[in-house]
Order: structure tokens, then C-alpha cells, then sequence
């Protein structure tokens, strides 16, 4: 126990590495008797700060402080709440005896706070998602009865999660719950992969050192983002400014710009603290000098040192115009929605990107079908989300698109990037496409099939992360294509019954995990893509899935997903995939199955105007048919991310360039 104690109070020490402050700097402190007391700052660092209490109090470690404000000069730059982590008595610089304790800082706010956005969800599937993803990482949350403000009742550690019947268990670590009782509505407040999150859940059961909590009802987010990124920053940029406490004016190399805040690389010596104001903040852009106010927004370790985000708050008009004017001319890529009258210019990065997959003699015909399909669906801006990279209105390097392939699942149509386009990279419009769609209330599922040999997406990348069953999936697939002669076959296949569409139900419990059958809409009354179609419809365009059934004298072989969309609404490898689901284990059984349904899905393609049938199979699957000479076309990697993982992957995407 005594090593336990060391070792903590080692750490205490750690947090408290000090960084003497400079200049006229005093701290207002309200004790838990609610007595308020206006004390020097003597230490600080990123974690903490020390203060003399020039009186006895009786002050003990674990005390909490609800209110704590800092003042230099007479102006308050940050006020937050505190935990007391030492108490040492000393003697005072006047002989008369004080008592010098060390702080931890909670819950850290401006006193000129930009308000931050704020997002509520109240589907359960979000906060499902969100759940799950704090269970991962054993997030660390505060619970706090209904209507409290303060800093709550104690601390716990989500420790599980069930899904059916919609459950969450807590563990407690810190406090005492016991007197909480049974169908009390709580507010757990915490922090996500740096994002500050609050859930209303109700309370299931108190076993004292374990909680179960119903499925919250509520999830509340707050995001400190500053905006748009300038890729291309001038050599040697940095950032002049003064931390209220060190009184030190000190230049820092930027390391990221935009309209409304910035990121610079730091030191634990420069006293910075996530909601500390600085006044004075100075960027010498080639145009022309940038002056303003701050408040930090992110501070987080970065290699040997520290990378601190800064909002701006304030500025005047001439450094606005300025910022921006750079902003503008310098926002590598320079990513916007396309709109209709661009569609005339993105063949050309289509065909280059090879994405028609058909003969040059034969793209005159292709093009005049496409064009008015793509013109249709970019006018309703409904179910088709594309942006463009390039440099002014003439100059196209790439392009991104996100179709609406299921009711709420959006799928990655094509990354194109031109030649000419080498100094970019694809996931940089990746990113600001995903972050539209998590602004449309019917996105709920992103998909994208990725190419691991030529993808240029950080999203390949993201296969070193153990896959999460609520977040993000991966998992290797084989592209395989029509044979060079298409055999006759006599096998019995034929469109799904309602009876056999129950079948398929359960076994797609079986061979699908939950995130794809929620994503590809594997439910009874939408397995044919009914208001998908009615969707389309609307425009006079479209988009269906056909359920066949292959059968042999000892009953079902298995059966195909087969999608037919009008020409134009996605492209040859992205929409219009068959799947095939052999549900046969026996070998030969197994190789019946997908022949008999790979030569079917082929003829009702050729039906329905499809001209080249692709299909997406797995690994073992992929061998059968190429032994059967269908054609190899490559591996892919197939992607399915719920809403709540299609934001970790933004901000992955984000962090790694």
C-alpha cells in the first residue's frame, strides 16, 4: 500500500512539473465552505497549477473546488473547476505561516468562450455506436444525478455493453453511488477520442461498486473544430504570442491554418491550458500580418512536444481580410461540391481515371447516357454527394463521390485524381466528403471498396486497427469478372418467394455480421430495395436489388444479391456488384451454388441494360469461380463504418496528414 501511495504521490509530482510564471497573476478560489479567496499563482503546467493559500484552512487532498478563475493584470483568462492533489504547509514570503496546494484542473472553460457546435442525437443506433466505442477504450465517465451542474456524483469505467436488450454497465472508481436509486434518470459526462460527450441514461441497477444503465436515450457532442486545413503553409511560419502566465512573448512554427483558428507545435514550458484566453496572437503571413484573440481549444502530446489547436475569438477587419485572402489562396486542395454546370468537365477526369472500363470508340454513347443521369441527381443534391479539387473554375485535379446506395448508407463511388494532381492526395477530399454526409440526418452507414494496390486513401491504413463491430469493419474480398465464354447451364434459379425471403432472413444472420446487414438493409420489407427504388423513381431513374434463389433435389443452394441501377447513378465496381451467398458447406454443393448463381446474375443484368457484371466475393469463394474461368480483376478491401466510426475515421484521416 505504501508503494501504491509513493508511486501516486510521484505522479502528483509529474503533473506539477513547474513552469514558474511571471508578472501580476493571482487566482480566485472558492473553497468548499464556500468562502472565496483571491491567492498568488505560484507554479503550473499543462496538467495543474500551485497556489499559496495565505491562511489555514482545513484543506484536505481529494477536497474539490467548484469554482477557480485566474486574473493577470485584472483581466480573468480562464476559469474551470479544480480537485486539491496537495496540501504542504510553508512558510510565507511575510514569516506568517500558509499552506501551498497543488491543483488539478477540471472541466476548463474561457471567460470568452466561442460557443461551441453542439450535436444531439437520439437514435438509438448513434448511441449504440457511441457506446460501444466507449467500451473499447474503457472511457472514463462522470455520473451526475438529474439537474446536477457540479462535478457530480463519482467517477466510472464503462466496462460492457449489450446490444439486445440495450444495456450498459459501469464500474465505479471513484465516489460513492450507493444512494442512487433504482429508475433514476442520470447524465454521464466524459470524453471520447477527444471529443467531449454527455449521455441520459436510466438507471437499471445499483450494486454498489457496479451500475447498469438502460440504453441512454440522449447523446450530446460538443465539437471544437476550427475549420477548413491550408495544406500549403509558407516555409518558417510561426505564431507570436503570450501566455498570460509567463508573461514570455514566444514564437511557435505553425503547423496548421484556417478562417478560424490555427495549430502550432509547443512545449510543456510554454503554460498553456485547454480554455486559457490569449490576448495576443500574431501570424506574419506573406500578405500581410494577422492579429488577434485566442482560446486554446486542444492541447495533446505530439512526439517529444505538444500540439496545440487555437480558436480565434477576435480580430480586427484588416487582419480578417487578410487571413482569409491567404486562406482562399492557399486551401490545398480547394474541395467543393460540384454543381451541375461542372459536369460537362468531369469526363475527362473520368475517363482518365479509367473509371468507364469500356473502349474509347464506344465513350461518345457512354457519355451522352451518363451526362443527363449525373445532371438529374447533382440538381435534386439529394442522393448524390460529389466534390472537386482544382485551382480556380477551369482546372479539375480530382474528384469524390458519395451515393446513396441504401435507405441510409452511402457508399464511396470513386476517388479520381488526374496525373497532373501528383502533389495531392485522395483522402483529402475523402474527408471533407465524409464530413458532409454526417451532416445529412439520413446518413447512418458509410461503405467504400478500396483497391489496396492503387489507393491513395490513409483509409487502407486504417487495417492495422483491430476491427470494432460497432465502428469500423474491414474485411478482404476478391473482384471477379464474367468468364471469356459464358457457359449454358440448366440450374434451377429463380426469383426469391415471400416464404423463401424469410429463409434468407435467417441465414443472413449466419454469413453477415450486424453492421452489414444493417447497412445493405437485410431486413424482410427492404431486401428488394423497395424505397431505394421509390427513391430513384422520383427522378426517373432506377436503383433495385433482385433476391434469387438457386435449388437442387436436396432443397436451397444458396442465393444472390443482385443490383441493377440506370446507367449514369453509380459506376461498373461500386454499385452495380453482385454478392453470392452459397449456404451449402459440402464442397461440391458449395461450387453449384455460385456457378449456378454467377451465370444467372449474369443474364439478369444483361435483362436489365447492365453491360458488364462484376462480383465481390471472399477469398475461397473467389478460387472456385476463377477455377471455373471467370476472370480475376484483384483484391479489394471492403469498408462498413456506422455514423460514429465514419467520424473516427474523419478524424484519422485528419491526424495522419
Amino acid at each position: 500500500m505504501k508503494k501504491i501511495e509513493k508511486a501516486a504521490a510521484a505522479q502528483n509530482r509529474r503533473e506539477l512539473a513547474r513552469v514558474p510564471p511571471k508578472g501580476d497573476h493571482h487566482v480566485l478560489l472558492v473553497l468548499p465552505s464556500g468562502e472565496e479567496r483571491l491567492e498568488p499563482l505560484l507554479d503550473l503546467s499543462p496538467h495543474g497549477v500551485a497556489v499559496l493559500l495565505r491562511a489555514q484552512r482545513d484543506l484536505q487532498a481529494g477536497a474539490f473546488l467548484p469554482r477557480v478563475c485566474f486574473f493577470t493584470n485584472g483581466e480573468c483568462t480562464l476559469q474551470c473547476q479544480a480537485t486539491v492533489r496537495e496540501v504542504t504547509p510553508v512558510t510565507s514570503p511575510d514569516g506568517t505561516l500558509a499552506t501551498k496546494i497543488g491543483l488539478r484542473l477540471e472541466l476548463l472553460d474561457s471567460s470568452e468562450p466561442g460557443a461551441p457546435p453542439i450535436d444531439t442525437y437520439n437514435e438509438p443506433e448513434v448511441v449504440a455506436d457511441t457506446v460501444a466505442n466507449l467500451v473499447r477504450g474503457k472511457t472514463s465517465l462522470r455520473v451526475h444525478a438529474n439537474g446536477d451542474t457540479g462535478r457530480g456524483l463519482a467517477s466510472v469505467e464503462v466496462t460492457r455493453f449489450a446490444r439486445d436488450p440495450g444495456e450498459l454497465t459501469v464500474r465505479v472508481t471513484e465516489g460513492d453511488l450507493n444512494a442512487l436509486e433504482t429508475g433514476a434518470t442520470c447524465e454521464l459526462r466524459g470524453e471520447s477520442f477527444g471529443t467531449r460527450l454527455s449521455l441520459i441514461a436510466e438507471l437499471v441497477e445499483n450494486a454498489g461498486v457496479a451500475l447498469r444503465f438502460k440504453l441512454p436515450k440522449r447523446l450530446t457532442v460538443w465539437r471544437n473544430r476550427v475549420g477548413g486545413r491550408v495544406r500549403s503553409l509558407p516555409d518558417n511560419l510561426e505564431v507570436t504570442f503570450e501566455s498570460p502566465f509567463t508573461k514570455i512573448s514566444k514564437s511557435r512554427p505553425v503547423c496548421d491554418l484556417s478562417a478560424k483558428g490555427l495549430a502550432f507545435t509547443g512545449t510543456s514550458e510554454d503554460g498553456l491550458l485547454v480554455g486559457m484566453l490569449l490576448p495576443t496572437l500574431i501570424v506574419r503571413l506573406p500578405t500581410g500580418s494577422v492579429h488577434a484573440r485566442g482560446v486554446v481549444r486542444n492541447v495533446r502530446s505530439s512526439g517529444e512536444g505538444l500540439l496545440v489547436g487555437v480558436e480565434f475569438i477576435s480580430m480586427p477587419d484588416a487582419s480578417t481580410r487578410v487571413l482569409e485572402s491567404f486562406v482562399d489562396s492557399n486551401l490545398h486542395p480547394l474541395v467543393r461540391p460540384a454543381a451541375v454546370a461542372d459536369v460537362p468537365r468531369l469526363w475527362p477526369v473520368y475517363e482518365q481515371a479509367g473509371l468507364f472500363g469500356r473502349s474509347h470508340a464506344a465513350l461518345s454513347r457512354t457519355t451522352a447516357t451518363f451526362e443527363p443521369v449525373r445532371r438529374t441527381l447533382m440538381s435534386r443534391a439529394r442522393d448524390l454527394s460529389l466534390h472537386m479539387v482544382g485551382e480556380g473554375d477551369d482546372t479539375i485535379y480530382g474528384t469524390a463521390e458519395l451515393l446513396r446506395t441504401y435507405v441510409s448508407t452511402w457508399s464511396l463511388q470513386h476517388i479520381a485524381l488526374r496525373e497532373s494532381a501528383q502533389h495531392l492526395t485522395a483522402d483529402q477530399m475523402v474527408a471533407p466528403l465524409v464530413e458532409a454526409a454526417l451532416r445529412r440526418k439520413e446518413f447512418a452507414h458509410l461503405h467504400a471498396i478500396l483497391d489496396p494496390e492503387k489507393s491513395r486513401v490513409s483509409l487502407a491504413k486504417l487495417r492495422t486497427i483491430p476491427p470494432d463491430e460497432s465502428g469500423v469493419w474491414w474485411s478482404e474480398k476478391r473482384l471477379v469478372g464474367e468468364p471469356t465464354k459464358l457457359q449454358t447451364r440448366s440450374d434451377d434459379v429463380q426469383d426469391a418467394a415471400i416464404g423463401d425471403i424469410e429463409w434468407i432472413i435467417e441465414r443472413c444472420g449466419e454469413l453477415m455480421r450486424p453492421l452489414e446487414r444493417a447497412a445493405f438493409d437485410i431486413t424482410a420489407p427492404e431486401l428488394r430495395l423497395g424505397k431505394i427504388q421509390r427513391l430513384y423513381s422520383n427522378m426517373g431513374l432506377g436503383r433495385q436489388r433482385f433476391v434469387r434463389m438457386a435449388f437442387s433435389v436436396g432443397g436451397p443452394l444458396g442465393f444472390s444479391l443482385i443490383e441493377v441501377t440506370s446507367p449514369g447513378v453509380s459506376f461498373p465496381g461500386y454499385g452495380e456488384l453482385v454478392r453470392l451467398y452459397p449456404t451449402r458447406r459440402e464442397p461440391s454443393a458449395r461450387e453449384d451454388a455460385l456457378l449456378a448463381l454467377a451465370d444467372d446474375a449474369i443474364r439478369v443484368q444483361r435483362e436489365n441494360g447492365v453491360e458488364r457484371t462484376q462480383f465481390l466475393l471472399d477469398p475461397r469463394d473467389a478460387m472456385v469461380m476463377e477455377a471455373a474461368g471467370y476472370a480475376w480483376l484483384g483484391a479489394r478491401i471492403e469498408m462498413l463504418a456506422s455514423r460514429n466510426g465514419a467520424s473516427q475515421i474523419v478524424n484519422f484521416i485528419n491526424l495522419a496528414t
